[in-house]
């Protein structure tokens, strides 16, 4: 059995993070979705196919982008007020756990306790007992998250969720007489699962002495941001703003240029982004024939994994017999691909008010069943539930700003838990769309 995930666009094994976030998914997809597929979750292969290499390079290094005016104000190692600012308000979840100070019921996730006094809401006031589990684990991994250089983050995050839905959690937080003392209390119980995840047979993870320092720094990293994000002046909002042209210019050239290079060479055999994914694929079938193979996709990931079940298996002899049985499209744009007809198997007779009104479900020889995952506030991410047939087509509400929420399928638990439960569904189903 195996779990094999195609990368989107702007990932490369030179960038410094690429083998850390790598790392996290493995360890996401090996806790959540291995123990679904087999009762040997250990045995379970857990690849990525990896094109990044394959994508757009750039004459200038990028010189077409412009840059912002404030970029890089403040000393050498020291965080400018403005990117602060933009941490705290533009591309921070905490900022949304705020309660507002009007009106008193539009709150958010976190309600406040009681009505508000003087000159606005405190983080007194904002109480995590009232969030269900799901919300209190994003909660948590976010919080989590403002410490990036926290060792063993990946045991952090999986004891954050095992506490948010741990039944007895509310009991404990609602004896907390307010915001940080919950906090407190939340530091505790995720330290002390942390030591129990590390302790289980067949971990290989040795907690240092500093990970509860480590641990703290992030929770009152959480207490200082909840607090001051609500008396930020709207000055330092609007140059915050400002100040995200850099990484949304970044994320849209590396965006584009990668679209372009696998249009380009799709069908250059051998050397094509399609070649790689579609010979990984085979790698995976390979190496465990007859059983069940697992594909997540992410973003320009996710209209290789189409062209694959729609062309590519097909025109590939060697590749006969080749079948996804699960695949997981999340942040794709693999809908307006289609609205464009630009993928290799071209479709101009399918559309709004043509015979035939939606696309078919990919040949059942080469896909099984297809879930298609959206966030409304990933604006590059498409629903394709109009557009395809036998698509499970799904909203997933990350709850990140517009900037995280790309890539936040990937960096919640709760995803990967409604993933499993996907899995389980299609496996009873014989990898069918119900």
């Amino acid at each position: 059995m195996a779990i094999v995930f195609v990368h989107g666009v702007a990932n490369r094994t030179d960038h410094a993070d690429y083998q850390k976030h790598w790392s996290e998914l493995q360890a996401h997809l090996r806790r959540y979705i291995a123990p679904v597929i087999s009762d040997n979750p250990a045995g379970v292969q857990v690849l990525d196919a990896y094109w990044g290499d394959l994508g757009a390079r750039f004459a200038w290094n990028g010189a077409a982008r412009p840059w912002s005016p404030l970029l890089g104000m403040g000393g050498v190692g020291e965080e400018s007020v403005f990117a602060r600012a933009l941490a705290l308000v533009v591309d921070d979840e905490l900022r949304k756990l705020v309660p507002r100070p009007s009106p008193p019921a539009a709150v958010g996730p976190l309600v406040a306790a009681g009505p508000a006094t003087g000159p606005g809401p405190r983080a007194a006031q904002a109480r995590l007992v009232q969030l269900d589990s799901a919300a209190l684990s994003d909660f948590l991994v976010v919080t989590i998250e403002q410490q990036p250089d926290l060792e063993n983050r990946v045991l952090a995050v999986f004891a954050a969720d095992d506490v948010a839905h741990d039944t007895k959690t509310p009991q404990v937080l609602s004896a907390c007489p307010g915001f940080e003392a919950e906090l407190d209390v939340l530091l505790r119980l995720v330290g002390d699962r942390m030591k129990v995840l590390a302790s289980e047979p067949g971990s290989q993870t040795l907690l240092p002495q500093g990970v509860g320092d480590g641990l703290r720094k992030a929770f009152e990293k959480a207490k200082e941001a909840i607090a001051r994000a609500i008396d930020l002046p709207g000055f330092l909002v609007s140059r915050a703003v400002v100040e995200a042209r850099k990484p949304i210019n970044d994320f849209a050239t590396l965006f584009l240029g990668d679209v372009f290079a696998y249009l380009g060479n799709r069908d250059e055999a051998g050397t094509s982004i399609a070649a790689r994914v579609l010979g990984r694929l085979a790698e995976a079938r390979d190496a465990a024939p007859g059983e069940p193979l697992i594909v997540l996709s992410h973003s320009m990931g996710g209209q290789v994994v189409y062209d694959l079940v729609t062309h590519y298996i097909a025109a590939s002899p060697e590749h006969s017999g080749l079948k996804i049985d699960f695949w997981c499209a999340t942040a794709s744009q693999v809908a307006l691909f289609a609205e464009l007809d630009l993928f290799r198997m071209r479709r101009p007779d399918y559309g709004a008010g043509k015979p035939n009104p939606r696309l078919p479900h990919p040949d059942a020889g080469t896909l099984g069943y297809w879930w298609n995952v959206w966030d409304q506030n990933d604006f590059i991410s498409y629903t394709g539930g109009q557009i395809f047939e036998g698509i499970d087509d799904e909203e997933f509400v990350s709850g990140m700003s517009v900037l995280s929420a790309h890539g936040g399928y990937l960096a919640r638990p709760n995803f990967f838990r409604r993933f499993a439960d996907k899995v389980k569904a299609a496996k009873q189903a014989n990898w069918r769309n119900l």
